[in-house]
């Protein structure tokens, strides 16, 4: 066995004790003054090794605690990032979805903007045609292209068109 300065310790606190502290009847005998110190060392080191084992117990109890609790507040987050990625993704959908919308309205009016542009422009030939064949002037305005001209708005060639 290994002796300790903690063990040279207890000892001579046991034996400084037992010298001041009980009667003179009860040291009469060397041998019953050792197995007493033997006795007392062992009931303080026995009630320190059950303090510390409670205290142990307490401290791992303790620690189990906070580790569980940590653990529930993670699940919680890891629930409330799942639920908030899941509404952000149906976010997304849903603006991809109205951006497609969207995207095929102006493909529908892009293609009957240039169908009119089209019609617009066979009418014009036959006015001009009409002009040419009757001798008379046709004062129509050609309107303006706006996939020609970009930088005009569209309600600007309107208005001037209706002289509003």
């Amino acid at each position: 066995m290994k002796i300790t300065a903690l063990h040279r310790f207890k000892f001579c606190f046991l034996h400084s004790f037992s010298n001041c502290c009980i009667p003179n009847s009860i040291q009469s005998s060397g041998s019953t003054q050792n197995h007493m110190m033997t006795d007392l060392a062992i009931t303080v080191s026995d009630e320190r090794k059950r303090k510390r084992m409670v205290s142990n117990r307490e401290s791992a109890m303790r620690s189990r605690m906070k580790k569980q609790q940590h653990l529930e507040e993670l699940v919680g987050e890891v629930a409330r990032l799942e639920s908030e990625n899941a509404q952000s993704e149906m976010h997304a959908n849903l603006l991809t979805e109205r951006y497609s919308k969207v995207e095929a309205e102006n493909a529908v009016h892009r293609a009957e903007a240039a169908q009119l542009a089209e019609r617009l422009k066979s009418a014009n030939k036959y006015l001009s045609l009409f002009e040419v064949v009757r001798g008379v002037k046709m004062d129509i305005e050609e309107i303006p292209d706006p996939f020609l001209s970009p930088w005009l708005p569209v309600c600007t060639a309107l208005l001037n068109q209706c002289n509003c």
